[in-house]
């Protein structure tokens, strides 16, 4: 079937295929879980809780995307879902593969209270990551990092997110 032009069948078709990819990319997540994992049940306390920091693996190569917070805030901005989409993309590709997210700190405003701030934030795109359809298990966070001393301001207010 040829599409031509701008017209509804056009538009409907291209909405059709933005849908369509949508559910592949949530039905990716579930179907590269493998069938002799474990299935524990979830207590109704540790549903709330936020996600442990872990031993994560070391990152592989260049961050896939960056998103950069305002000063003192741990709330997402509002262009973190482009960034956040170029990851879920990227992992729906790499079946099994997993989204480290890794937040960075800076000691220049000396409040002490940094790498807690950046694991707020990295946190916050875990949380957005769930909400998008990939698979718990299947992201992991990082130990808040320092930025480097030669990195501007807003590197220290960054989450960086690889598919490995």
């Amino acid at each position: 079937m040829k599409i031509e032009g701008k017209g509804p069948k056009r538009i409907a078709a291209v909405a059709g295929g933005v849908v369509l990819l949508g559910v592949l990319a949530v039905v990716g997540g579930f179907a590269s879980r493998p069938a002799h994992e474990p299935q524990a049940a979830t207590p109704v306390a540790s549903a709330v809780a936020a996600p442990a920091i872990e031993e994560a693996p070391a990152p592989i190569g260049e961050p896939i995307s960056r998103i950069y917070f305002e000063p003192g805030s741990a709330n997402l901005p509002p262009k973190a879902m482009n960034e956040l989409s170029v990851a879920l993309g990227a992992a729906a590709v790499k079946t099994g593969a997993i989204v480290l997210v890794s937040g960075f700190y800076g000691t220049a405003g000396g409040s002490g209270n940094d790498a807690e701030l950046a694991t707020q934030r990295a946190r916050a795109v875990r949380t957005a990551l769930l909400r998008s359809g990939l698979a718990d298990y299947r992201i992991r966070l990082s130990r808040p990092a320092e930025a480097t001393a030669k990195a501007a301001a807003r590197d220290a207010r960054r989450v960086e997110l690889r598919v490995q």
